[in-house]
């Protein structure tokens, strides 16, 4: 997605980086719609294994990559701009494709998404719980399970009918 500033891209690869860490084989599909060369620099400097940058025009095409995943991320520099009132697109086309995410604290996230599960927070300014937390969000069996969840709330938040009902 849209990345705004340059921290985003550090903390999203510091963040991939411990990933990598609690499960070696995981694979990173970064799509960014901007500050591509960046990204590929950034994975060379924080030497992130199985990492590939993918330059695409579209939603459609972003969707299609995002559906093949069994984790998301959304990570936003609180220092730039509001997040405070946002509620991401971006965790909307997550759940559209099944897939859970991790995402920074700051942005807003409705009550019903984060009883469910489906989203595991970072801590103030993007950093990573020392509680085991994390480790245990992103096993494979948690992921798969909450695939269900993602798609049922995807169809329950349909923009056509919260348009319809505003």
């Amino acid at each position: 997605g849209s990345v705004s500033t340059d921290k985003q891209i550090k903390d999203i690869l510091k963040l991939s980086k411990e990933l990598q860490k609690l499960r070696p084989a995981m694979e990173f599909w970064f799509i960014p719609s901007n500050k591509i060369e960046k990204f590929y620099q950034a994975i060379k400097k924080f030497n992130l294994k199985k990492a590939r940058v993918f330059d695409v025009a579209s939603q459609k095409a972003s969707r299609k990559l995002v559906s093949q995943c069994d984790l998301g991320i959304a990570v936003y520099d609180k220092g730039f701009g509001s997040t405070k009132f946002i509620e991401p697109i971006k965790i909307w086309e997550y759940m559209m494709c099944g897939v859970p995410f991790i995402i920074s604290r700051e942005p807003s996230i409705s009550t019903e998404i984060k009883k469910s599960g489906v989203v595991f927070f970072l801590q103030s300014n993007n950093k990573i719980p020392k509680d085991g937390s994390l480790a245990r969000f992103i096993k494979p069996d948690n992921l798969k399970k909450l695939r269900e969840k993602c798609l049922s709330l995807a169809k329950k938040f349909n923009a056509v009918e919260t348009i319809g009902e505003a």
